[in-house]
């Protein structure tokens, strides 16, 4: 299906599909913000050559407030990360450190049985589309955010829309609406969070880095997600479990010396051009999630 605007009448009947109360949901989200609160922000067609913002499926305006999620970890970083990785070259795929910096992931729950409109196969087919509307790339946005108020209108009672991932088809994902004036607490939608992680550390940390390198990246070489890059001027080690809290010399003259022969011996290294730093750590922990490090047998050092 082109990018067309929707008719005033559905063409067919929307297909249903219902999320059991007590149904677990992912979300990444900013750290600022509440980990179940909706978004309410409006988002009207951009000005000639202004940049699209904000999700698929976001009202026009602002009559409801949106949540995106996936019913799994890797549905909801397939959909937050996939639209970031450069698809256009083979091999690694850097992820670059401002897109997670300062997120989290966050599981919660239904309050609720939710009614979802599927948008897919032949739920698109019904409402006279095709998977044109969960596939075209974010220029078409305005567009899809049509078609959601006019499903609205065709589906009152739905709780918002489902479809398989355009990142990861195996997933299911979903968008949420509810009232704007409750967007901060849920929308009686959603509870409380069962857990959150911080992305920059720990659990979250691993679950970046596992299902980025397992799911789009060469496992081989893999990407620099997880350190603490920092200036040249202020290097160090940001791993202290690895190889104690030393400081690392920029020059990389001084390098530190691993506390066992199955840990990487570590100094300071270019960072490849990557931006807000010429330096990097290179303790066993860095370079297990560098661009393109392998490990030397026999010699504990990374090379590239």
């Amino acid at each position: 299906m082109p990018d067309v605007a929707p008719p005033a009448d559905c063409p067919g009947t929307p297909v249903i599909q219902s999320l059991p109360e007590g149904q677990a949901l992912v979300r990444i989200h900013d750290q600022s913000r509440h980990p179940i609160a909706f978004n309410p922000t409006p988002r009207p067609a951009p000005r000639h050559r202004e940049p699209v913002r904000g999700g698929r499926f976001d009202s026009v305006d602002g009559s409801y407030a949106s949540l995106y999620a996936g019913l799994s970890y890797k549905a909801a970083f397939a959909e937050c990360f996939g639209r970031d990785l450069d698809y256009s070259v083979p091999g690694p795929r850097p992820l670059p450190r401002f897109r997670w910096v300062g997120k989290a992931v966050t599981v919660f729950v239904t309050t609720r049985r939710l009614r979802l409109v599927h948008v897919q196969g032949g739920g698109a087919q019904q409402l006279g589309q095709d998977d044109w509307l969960t596939r075209c790339d974010e220029d078409s946005y305005p567009r899809c955010r049509q078609w959601a108020a006019t499903i609205r209108q065709w589906a009152p009672g739905a709780d918002g829309l489902t479809w398989r991932s355009k990142r990861d088809p195996n997933e299911q994902v979903v968008v949420l609406w509810g009232d704007p004036a409750t967007a901060e607490t849920g929308c009686g939608l959603v509870s409380a969070t069962q857990a959150t992680y911080p992305l920059g550390h720990g659990l979250g940390k691993d679950l970046l880095e596992e299902l980025l390198t397992d799911t789009w990246l060469d496992p081989a070489a893999r990407v620099h997600t997880t350190c603490s890059w920092r200036p040249a001027t202020t290097p160090y080690c940001p791993h202290p479990s690895s190889l104690g809290t030393r400081a690392i010399s920029s020059a990389g003259a001084s390098p530190v010396t691993a506390r066992s022969t199955d840990e990487w011996s570590a100094s300071c290294h270019d960072a490849g051009g990557l931006p807000g730093a010429r330096r990097a750590c290179a303790c066993r922990e860095c370079h297990s999630s560098a661009v393109s490090w392998t490990m030397t047998a026999g010699t504990g050092r990374g090379e590239r």
